[in-house]
């Protein structure tokens, strides 16, 4: 809110509005420094597996082929993540994204599973209060597509 002076503008702010942007800022910042660190989010993932079997993610626990799975495509992700010189958050759309263009256009199912671990993973994250839904609807938008048609297995029937 500005407000003329005879030197020109001031600007008054009313204090409910900058407390609750401090606290909003804070928040933010402590968000961001605990998805900037590598060390910080293996020890999340030990948990988030917990989570998985104990069913407190989705509601019903996930049988160990999908936790499996999710793991090893998590841990994919985390290791294919293009070197970082500051300190910026492991999981984001560019990271994603970087990972993505490194597979093979021909493979899906690794774009795919990969894709769905990470998403899962940051609901985990969302329900510790570590990350925010718009991270969430950030990684819709680089949800893979398939390029090239799947691949046809024959049958014995037609020889």
């Amino acid at each position: 809110i500005t407000v003329p002076r005879r030197g020109g503008f001031s600007y008054v702010v009313p204090l409910q509005n900058y407390f609750d942007w401090k606290r909003d800022f804070k928040s933010k910042k402590e968000e961001n420094k605990s998805l900037s660190d590598i060390k910080a989010i293996k020890e999340f993932q030990n948990e988030w597996i917990l989570w998985c079997r104990n069913g407190l993610l989705v509601g019903k626990p996930l049988s160990e082929n999908t936790i499996d799975t999710n793991r090893r495509y998590l841990n994919f992700f985390l290791n294919n993540i293009p070197r970082r010189f500051k300190a910026e958050p492991v999981i984001s759309l560019d990271n994603l994204r970087d990972v993505f263009s490194q597979t093979d256009p021909k493979s899906f199912s690794i774009r795919d599973n990969t894709y769905k671990a990470v998403r899962s993973f940051v609901r985990f994250l969302i329900a510790k209060k570590q990350a925010t839904e718009g991270l969430l609807n950030e990684l819709k938008k680089a949800k893979p597509k398939r390029v090239y048609p799947t691949k046809k297995l024959h049958s014995l029937k037609n020889y």
